[in-house]
């Protein structure tokens, strides 16, 4: 690790930025390199809702579905994590698509709904993005419910949270 020659005094993230502006303007950082601690900067004010997908636009899987449904569903949609309803639209659970093909190419065709796990984690709106990463990282979490005052009003994954931080990850076809 180096060493500093001198200490640097700063009052505030503001004067962080323009430190770092100024190591750019000199050429001792890339763009690339700015980018990424400024957005570490402003990770710590944002939250769950900068980055949520609405309910509207999750797609969920109920208990009334068939195995061959499931199967339809992951063919249309490809994700790894679905959020699970029952009968009465309510979150009873997270199913993992990754885990159920692997039984099904292992010849262990199951009830899915054997597999739905139970251990949801629940952020609310306001949530902080720093704290919610912590708490998904820490558990192995890759996606949380998010409700408000007991109502669902979508879902955030692991790499949503990660998103303002690292940009934007494509995600393959």
């Amino acid at each position: 690790m180096i060493k500093p020659k001198k200490k640097i005094f700063v009052n505030s993230e503001e004067e962080v930025v323009r430190f770092v502006d100024n190591l750019s303007l000199e050429n001792i950082l890339e763009k690339q390199e700015i980018k990424l601690v400024k957005s570490a900067l402003k990770f710590d004010d944002l939250e769950i809702r900068e980055v949520l997908v609405p309910k509207k636009k999750t797609i969920c899987l109920n208990t009334g579905m068939t195995n061959e449904e499931i199967k339809m569903i992951y063919l249309k949609y490809s994700f790894t994590h679905y959020p699970v309803i029952d009968e009465k639209k309510r979150i009873i659970g997270l199913f993992n698509m990754k885990y159920f093909c692997q039984l099904l190419i292992k010849n262990e065709i199951i009830d899915w709904r054997k597999i739905i796990n139970k251990n949801v984690i629940y952020f609310s709106f306001h949530n902080k993005l720093h704290k919610s990463l912590t708490k998904m990282r820490v558990t192995g979490s890759r996606l949380a419910i998010v409700k408000e005052k007991d109502k669902f009003i979508g879902i955030v994954g692991f790499l949503d949270v990660l998103s303002p931080l690292i940009g934007q990850i494509r995600k393959k076809a």
